[in-house]
């Protein structure tokens, strides 16, 4: 990490890497594991993580002090209050039969499923960079990790060279509303797409709802209306729900509701104000122009680690080596953008300068070498 942390002060001291905002995103890296080395294991979702918590605080990863008493990772809703411990291992259904299977290769790696490529064992490369492509902090989890569980690394990891950045833009996998909450009660501000229930496919989306705030009530573009029934206080989600009749005698109910489904159409709305700050941000001028450098930008970094510097794979085993390729590979990639953003001419002065003083190095070497001769000394 110190090797990665002195290239990205040198980037910095050349006055390449952009302070306003930072992008995050994620990547898979098969491990060097294969499928024939994965037994069951008897534990459940909780246990995993405690036990890959404890495993991860021995090989100094994690950089978290041990709790002596309290269990990790027993809340199973967000409270309102951002527990960095516990962000992205949440909700674990204790049917994650994925947690339960172990590599007896790398037991660090976790399994993997990616429809068309199936499943495989593997590892997280999590990465924040500038809006110039230079790489401020990296980090390493088993696949299985949410990827805003390594948020809180990530951040900390920015903010020790370069400070609290001003925004940060990232996909809708960064936009649970604990992860919202952390980041902005940092003070950043967050293009980041509120985490929501996905639409379905060839149906009447929730944007085509209207939203009518005076009444609180929803307008389907039929016209019927959605009143609200309850709120989930512990998720922040307000049902709102439209009337069974009205719905079944609908046209175009088959765009809304199953043709064989007598249920009304409910509608979520997520009553928070981290939601609400985030979808402003992310909708603004400067969020929509971060999105766009966010999905060339990190694409681009990750594309040219995996194809050029051989992050397809993990090269080691364990995840505290895995962490180290992946810091070298970004400390790679951060040396190439500095040649390749300096002026030519930056560059020629400072290799005459290292030269130059290489050669008066030599010189002087050998001029004492041959002065000891002289004099007759051994």
């Amino acid at each position: 990490s110190k090797i990665f942390e002195k290239i990205l002060k040198t980037a910095i001291g050349y006055g390449i890497v952009s302070k306003e905002g930072i992008l995050a995103d994620s990547t898979i890296v098969k491990a060097d594991a294969s499928a024939g080395s994965i037994i069951e294991v008897n534990l459940s979702p909780e246990e995993y993580w405690r036990k890959l918590d404890d495993s991860e605080k021995i090989k100094g990863i994690s950089g978290r002090k041990p709790k002596s008493d309290a269990p990790l990772h027993q809340g199973s809703h967000f409270n309102g209050i951002a527990d960095k411990e516990k962000m992205g291992k949440r909700r674990r259904r204790t049917n994650s039969s994925y947690l339960k299977k172990r590599s007896t290769t790398d037991p660090d790696a976790t399994l993997f499923y990616r429809p068309g490529a199936g499943s495989h064992l593997s590892f997280k490369a999590h990465m924040l960079t500038d809006t110039n492509g230079i790489i401020t902090a990296v980090s390493a989890s088993p696949s299985s990790l949410h990827d805003t569980g390594a948020v809180p690394t990530l951040i900390k990891s920015h903010e020790k060279i370069m400070g609290t950045p001003s925004w940060i833009a990232a996909d809708t996998k960064y936009g649970s509303e604990e992860c919202l909450k952390y980041l902005q009660d940092k003070g950043i501000k967050t293009s980041i797409n509120p985490e929501t229930k996905s639409n379905r496919p060839k149906h009447f989306s929730k944007e085509e709802f209207s939203y009518d705030k005076e009444k609180d009530q929803y307008i389907c573009p039929e016209g019927n209306i959605l009143k609200r029934k309850a709120k989930n206080h512990k998720l922040n989600r307000i049902t709102y729900k439209a009337k069974k009749e009205a719905c079944l005698a609908c046209t175009k109910r088959d765009k809304c509701i199953d043709s064989n489904n007598r249920k009304p159409r409910i509608i979520t709305h997520y009553d928070s104000k981290c939601y609400q700050r985030a979808k402003e941000w992310y909708e603004s001028k400067y969020g929509r122009t971060m999105q766009k450098l966010r999905s060339t930008v990190c694409e681009g970094v990750f594309g040219q680690a995996k194809t050029l510097h051989g992050m397809a794979r993990s090269k080691f085993r364990g995840l505290s080596k895995v962490e180290i390729q992946f810091l070298l590979t970004a400390t790679a990639i951060n040396l190439k953008r500095i040649v390749k953003m300096l002026d030519p001419e930056v560059i020629k002065s400072e290799i005459l300068n290292v030269s130059s003083y290489k050669i008066l190095s030599f010189k002087r070497i050998f001029e004492n070498w041959f002065g000891s001769i002289a004099l007759g000394m051994p």
